[in-house]
């Protein structure tokens, strides 16, 4: 409960414009699936696989923010890229929602994130089952 109450505060302030840039970093985990990995029928290179990750890293970066992306996928990630940005997430193209919510449930006591950044397109067999998750 704690953790939820501190998860909505630090989001309050990301998104009402107090500044947060002096607290300690604040952990964002993106989940999704090819929304969120940047991917499309394995288009385009993995390297250049990022979403809405790296304008949104671009954005928060040059307002100053500590935060740091966190999961255990990496869609995007450069070899010796030092400055390119924080490619981790929970990103899986393909997946429905009740994988890809199996799968986060699984990591979260992992990376303890203090922000889930979810979003999850439109995967599935149908539209009933998609009202169901």
């Amino acid at each position: 409960m704690k953790s939820i109450i501190c998860t909505i505060m630090i989001s309050g302030f990301l998104f009402t414009g107090c500044s947060v840039k002096h607290l300690k970093v604040v952990k964002i985990m993106p989940v999704g699936n090819s929304i969120t990995a940047g991917e499309h029928y394995n288009l385009p290179a993995i390297e250049e696989r990022t979403g809405y990750r790296k304008p949104l890293y671009d954005m928060l970066k040059s307002e100053g923010y500590s935060f740091d992306f966190v999961g255990s996928t990496n869609h995007g990630k450069r070899e010796n890229s030092d400055n390119w940005y924080d490619w981790n997430s929970e990103s899986y193209p393909g997946w429905t929602i009740n994988s890809i919510a199996d799968t986060t449930l699984k990591v979260l006591p992992f990376y303890k994130p203090d922000i889930l950044l979810i979003h999850i397109g439109t995967n599935g067999r149908n539209w009933e089952e998609k009202l169901l998750s």
